[in-house]
Parts: C-alpha cells; structure tokens; sequence
C-alpha cells in the first residue's frame, strides 16, 4: 500500500494506492492513528486507487472511524469506486462513515 496525504481547509485527505486487504491495513490503520495522535480531526481516506477492499480493509475503516469519534473527529471517503461502494453499502459501513462523492462536498 502507497499512502501519502495533504491537507484540504481543515481535513486530511489520505490518498491510498493499493489494495485494502489483510496484507496492506495495518500500515494504513497505523498512519491514521499516527495522524489523530498529532490531533487530526477530520480524515478523508481518497480512494481512487483502490481497487480492492475486503472483510479486513472494512473492519479497519469501522476501527479507525471508532477511534475518530472518541477523539472527537470524523471520518470520510471520496473516490470510491461502485464495486467497493457496493460493498461497503452491504455491510452497512456507509451509514457510519460519511462518503463524499467529489472534493466539492467537502466543507
């Protein structure tokens, strides 16, 4: 996995390049931690080079939206593509994390 980021106003966009999987999630759950650890309150994990999620990519998206919220921040999503959209609607994830559909909707 291939993680950089910049910051947009007040958000943190994380754009991630890989697949989401049991192999790649631990670097990705680390950095967003490291980054609510230096008092991130608002990361939007980018997608657009995502072209694989599993049972594992999703559960570490639920673990670090927890880990926002008991920090009082939020998490988001943009770019996702309509096969990882689907899925993450099918386990009901995008009723938790709030996905955007362009960088327009970010306020």
């Amino acid at each position: 996995m291939h993680i950089t980021y910049r910051d947009l106003r007040d958000h943190r966009i994380v754009m991630l390049k890989g697949d989401m999987d049991y192999m790649s999630i631990r670097e990705v759950k680390d950095t967003i931690l490291r980054m609510i650890g230096e008092g991130a309150k608002s990361i939007i994990l980018d997608l657009a080079q995502v072209d694989f999620m599993d049972s594992a990519g999703m559960g570490m998206l639920v673990s670090v939206n927890k880990e926002m919220i008991r920090n009082g921040g939020t998490t988001g999503l943009i770019n996702v593509s309509e096969e990882i959209f689907n899925l993450l609607k099918l386990a009901t994830v995008d009723t938790i994390i709030r996905i955007y559909n362009n960088e327009d909707e970010i306020k």
